[in-house]
C-alpha cells in the first residue's frame, strides 16, 4: 500500500492550523506533526489549544499519521539535546517526560504512533555505554506509556541509531512494544537496500519518511531531484503488506512550503499512474 502524508516541520514558519488547511486543500490524506513551538509543544500548549487542534484535524478530515518527538530545539539551544542517551540522568529524563506527554496528546488528537530518536553519541561515551543507556530509557518509556499509542524508533542521521541493523536489534529486544519509522533518505545516505529492509522490518514498520537525497549527502530534496529510485520503492510498496503512511519530510523548503507540498504530491500521483500503466 502507498499512502501519502506530509510532515508539518516543512511548515514550521506557519501555524499548525494554517498547515492543516493547506495540506487538506492540496488533497493530502494525512499529516505528521513534529513537535515545535509553532505547532505542538506538550509542555507549553494549553488544553484549550490541544482541543482546538483536535477539532481542526477533524474539520479538515486529515489523519494524524504520526507525532514526531525529535524536537531539535524544543528542550534546549543545543540541537536534539537532551536525548535518550544523555549522560546525565536528569537531562535524559526531560526527553522521556516530553515523549510520554506527547503520547498522551497524540491519543487526544487521534494519533496511534509517536516516533522517537536515539540521540547523538555523547563525546564522553562509548557506543556500548550509550546503547545500554538507550535501552534503560526505552525500558522506562515502554513501562510508563499507559496510552494505546505505540512508540516508534527512527533511523536518524548522525545518531546512535542511524542504520537499519541498529533498528532491527532494538526490535528483537522490544517485540510488539516498539515499532519503526523508516526514513528512506537516511537509508540512501547509508547505502542501504531500502526495499530489503522494508521487508525485514515486517509488521513492525508503521511509518515512513520520504525525501530525495543526492550523492548520499544528508540534505532533504524534492522527490525526483536526487538519486533515490522512487519508482522501485513505490512499486514495491504497492505490492507490499505495509499499511502505514509515507510522510514527505521537507523542512529544507520551509520558505516555500506550499510549493514543496504541491510539487511532491504531483510527483507521486504521476508516479503511481506510470507504475499502474506498466502493470
Amino acid at each position: 500500500m502507498f499512502r501519502l502524508a506530509y510532515n508539518s516541520n516543512g511548515f514550521r514558519k506557519k501555524t499548525i492550523f494554517d498547515t492543516l488547511d493547506c495540506l487538506s486543500s492540496l488533497g493530502y490524506e494525512a499529516v505528521e506533526i513534529s513537535l515545535h513551538r509553532n505547532h505542538l509543544d506538550p509542555f507549553y500548549h494549553s488544553d484549550m489549544y490541544i482541543e482546538s487542534l483536535r477539532r481542526k484535524v477533524h474539520d479538515t478530515g486529515l489523519t494524524v499519521a504520526n507525532v514526531h518527538t525529535g524536537a531539535k530545539d524544543l528542550l534546549s539551544e543545543r540541537d536534539f539535546e537532551p536525548s535518550l542517551i544523555s549522560v546525565n540522568k536528569k537531562d535524559r529524563q526531560r526527553r522521556i517526560e516530553l515523549i510520554l506527554k506527547a503520547a498522551e496528546v497524540s491519543k487526544e488528537i487521534g494519533c496511534k504512533y509517536v516516533t522517537v530518536t536515539s540521540g547523538v553519541l555523547p563525546a564522553t561515551s562509548t557506543v556500548e555505554e550509550s546503547h545500554r543507556i538507550l535501552c534503560d530509557s526505552l525500558d522506562e518509556l515502554v513501562e510508563r506509556n499507559k496510552t494505546d499509542t505505540m512508540l516508534l524508533i527512527e533511523n536518524e542521521m548522525n545518531m546512535l541509531v542511524e542504520r537499519a541493523p541498529a533498528v532491527l536489534s532494538l526490535l528483537d529486544r522490544y517485540p510488539r512494544k516498539l515499532g519503526v519509522t523508516y526514513d528512506i533518505g537516511h537509508a540512501e545516505c547509508c547505502h542501504e537496500d531500502i526495499s530489503a529492509f522494508i521487508d525485514r522490518f515486517g509488521s513492525a514498520l508503521k511509518h515512513m519518511h520520504f525525501e530525495d537525497i543526492k550523492n548520499h549527502v544528508h540534505h532533504h530534496l524534492l522527490p525526483g531531484e536526487g538519486d533515490i529510485d522512487f519508482k522501485s520503492v513505490v512499486g514495491f510498496l504497492l505490492n507490499h503488506t505495509y499499511t502505514g503512511y509515507c510522510s514527505i519530510e521537507l523542512y529544507t523548503y520551509s520558505d516555500e512550503p506550499e510549493k514543496a507540498a504541491e510539487c511532491s504530491k504531483k510527483y507521486f500521483v504521476d508516479l503511481k499512474e506510470k507504475i499502474a500503466c506498466l502493470a
